[in-house]
């Protein structure tokens, strides 16, 4: 094999290796940060279940929900930011109260004043604390 199509190779291997699971549950994202694209949240949300893993079902009724915001603040060279990682399920139900709503089963928020520099560290803690805590719950048995 040449050496251009030996290390073409090696690298679709290791792209296949590190690229870890895909998520299977739904995933909406939201940014109204301008440090933090969507598609960069995408990506950590993807690396960061796929490093720590998770027991979120695939289900239409479940998705995750992703939410970062910044502003800038009053403080120079500092940022408000809020960052919300969130799961919720879709319920309806009839009489007496006829509801049809998406509702939070779990959250875990990070907000604060910081260093433009920092708000992606912060949305990645409050990734994998959301991550770690999924882990731990048994779909079948709920969330106590």
């Amino acid at each position: 094999m040449l050496p251009s199509r030996r290390l073409a190779a090696l690298s679709m291997s290791l792209a296949v290796v590190t690229a870890g699971p895909a998520a299977a549950f739904e995933l909406k994202v939201k940014s109204e940060n301008p440090q933090i694209s969507e598609e960069a949240v995408r990506a950590a949300v993807n690396a960061i279940a796929g490093e720590i893993g998770q027991n979120i079902p695939e289900d239409p009724n479940i998705k995750v929900y992703v939410y970062t915001r910044a502003l800038p603040s009053k403080i120079e060279g500092q940022m408000i930011y809020f960052h919300r990682v969130q799961l919720t399920k879709a319920v309806s139900g009839g009489k007496p109260y006829p509801v049809r709503a998406w509702l939070p089963i779990k959250s875990v928020e990070r907000y604060g004043v910081d260093d433009p520099a920092q708000l992606r560290p912060r949305l990645d803690e409050a990734l994998r604390d959301f991550f770690r805590q999924m882990k731990t719950i048994d779909p079948d048995k709920g969330v106590e």
